[in-house]
């Protein structure tokens, strides 16, 4: 009886009180998720014209056939994506990737046809005790709750990644050689596949991961749910 009472006076603070804004720390409703609606429509946007994000896109001429390319926020250094991907990676926070997925997913389904399967970039195993969860797996979830659209997570990385801060383009692709696997590639074979990552920056794991799905015959997409300004 005691736990039950206190569960419901903890309810009643939540509904009464709810948590504060994670961006500016106000007020905000209860039916607003994480965000209150001045900070939401403020989060810095990226431009998607017709299935294509043009800055993104740009990032795989030349390297493989991506189909169509979405990226929903900018990411900058500081800057307030930067602080709610810093949060959903390290306050224990999967609802918010979820949230972050219905956000984007609601983006996406203007502008785009059906996929068969969402394929999340893959944390190695060890990470992923570490943190409880993969961030892209949770964003993942929520596209796929959106749209109906089959979650997949059919890639694996048989590597833990070294740190890629300070190095080029060029030299964050060497350091993803052979970092990922697929599960089977019977799987996705003629699928047409959303690619999806938390942050793209050069692009060098999310074109490893997409390599390997186009190599086992499948129509590959790519969504980023923050695309980096800087590089």
């Amino acid at each position: 009886m005691h736990f039950t009472i206190n569960n419901m006076c903890r309810s009643l603070w939540q509904i009464t009180i709810p948590d504060p804004c994670w961006l500016c720390q106000g007020p905000k409703c209860t039916q607003e998720f994480f965000l209150c609606t001045p900070c939401f429509l403020g989060l810095p946007r990226e431009l998607n014209l017709r299935d294509q994000c043009p800055l993104l896109i740009r990032k795989f001429w030349g390297l493989l056939p991506i189909s169509r390319t979405y990226a929903y926020l900018k990411f900058a250094k500081g800057n307030s994506v930067q602080q709610l991907l810093h949060a959903l990676k390290y306050h224990h926070l999967p609802s918010l990737g979820f949230a972050l997925g219905k956000w984007f997913a609601a983006e996406i389904l203007k502008q785009t046809a059906p996929f068969d399967l969402i394929v999340p970039v893959p944390l190695h195993a060890r990470r992923q005790r570490q943190r409880g969860y993969n961030q892209s797996m949770e964003i993942a979830r929520g596209i796929s709750d959106s749209t109906g659209w089959k979650l997949y997570p059919c890639l694996y990385r048989a590597m833990a990644a070294s740190t890629q801060t300070g190095l080029s383009r060029w030299q964050r692709y060497d350091n993803t050689q052979n970092q990922f696997g697929l599960c089977s590639s019977k799987s996705v074979a003629n699928a047409e596949i959303l690619l999806l990552d938390d942050v793209v920056t050069t692009g060098a794991t999310t074109t490893a991961c997409a390599r390997i799905l186009i190599q086992a015959g499948a129509r590959v997409s790519i969504a980023a749910v923050a695309l980096a300004q800087d590089q």
